[in-house]
């Protein structure tokens, strides 16, 4: 049985217990508890710290990606000025903004791009010009070729070489092959025209062909040809000249020297042969038959007495 100390100790210790637990519990009732209002406010507040924080990483995101949409604008425009793609450029550039304000020196490049563009397309535009004319002019001198009138074939192509003094000529995309054609069909005419003696006519297509495509070895022959003929051919007119004046040593030494450089040049032979006909020594004349003086009245050498008279 407890005595009345224990009683007492026991009791004291367990209200002290209780006490202390109801004390705590209280503490922590009353420091978890937030009034309304101030749950009200703190839950603003969160709310305004989200939504700030969004919108700055929204607006981050828009300048990052208009930077780096005008960025990307800039290097494609260097780019397209570097190769020479100036429409390109000048679309890149007119892109390459950040909002309002031109990135870096975008505005310079564009209107240089510009410039470019505006040069470019008015070479372009006389190129096609060009193209155009000597693509007609070469179809006019293919005309004249067909009418047999070399001296047109020459001045044809003579006048596209005043449009592109230099290098190939250039066509319109629809006459491709024009200048290949016209120069097989200007050496198959030259070669007829060699074979007819018509050296002019070949003299006059072979500097078409080289005109037309210069330093071209076939036509150069072709020229050498047509003018070592031509030049025969004067020296066999003056061998002609010279035996119809009856200058037959001069018209055999000119015919001569023709059919030295050219063994079967037209024409050539047969003034050799008739200067050496010529030229060939003449028989001596026959002598005449004797004939007996008649005999004078006075002398009766070798006359036969006269009979007497008749009775």
């Amino acid at each position: 049985m407890a005595t009345p100390d224990q009683t007492s100790s026991g009791t004291a210790a367990s209200s002290a217990i209780v006490f202390g637990e109801e004390r705590l519990r209280g503490d922590t009732v009353a420091d978890t508890y937030v009034p309304w209002f101030e749950r009200e406010r703190r839950a603003r507040r969160l709310k305004i710290i989200v939504v700030a924080s969004v919108a700055c990483a929204v607006l981050v995101a828009v300048f990052s990606g208009v930077l780096w949409n005008a960025n990307a604008h800039y290097e494609r425009g260097r780019d397209a000025l570097v190769r020479g793609q100036y429409y390109t450029a000048v679309d890149e550039f007119a892109g390459a903004y950040f909002f309002t304000f031109p990135y870096r020196d975008a505005a310079a490049l564009g209107a240089t791009a510009e410039r470019s563009l505006a040069l470019a397309t008015a070479a372009a535009a006389s190129d096609r010009r060009r193209r155009d004319t000597v693509t007609q002019l070469l179809q006019k001198a293919d005309e004249r070729l067909s009418q047999g009138n070399a001296a047109g074939v020459v001045e044809a192509i003579d006048a596209a070489r005043r449009v592109v003094p230099d290098g190939p000529l250039p066509l319109a995309a629809e006459a491709t092959g024009l200048s290949t054609q016209l120069a097989l069909r200007i050496d198959a005419v030259a070669a007829s025209d060699l074979a007819a003696a018509r050296w002019n006519s070949a003299e006059r297509l072979a500097m078409a062909w080289l005109a037309l495509w210069p330093g071209t070895a076939d036509a150069t022959e072709l020229l050498a040809a047509a003018r070592s003929g031509a030049a025969l051919q004067a020296k066999l007119a003056r061998a002609r000249a010279a035996a119809a004046a009856g200058h037959w040593r001069l018209a055999r030494r000119l015919a001569l020297a023709v059919l030295a450089a050219r063994k079967d040049f037209p024409g050539a032979a047969a003034v050799v042969s008739e200067a050496r006909a010529a030229l060939a020594p003449k028989p001596a004349p026959a002598p005449a038959a004797a004939t007996s003086p008649p005999p004078s009245s006075g002398s009766s050498v070798g006359t036969p007495p006269a009979a007497p008279p008749p009775p």
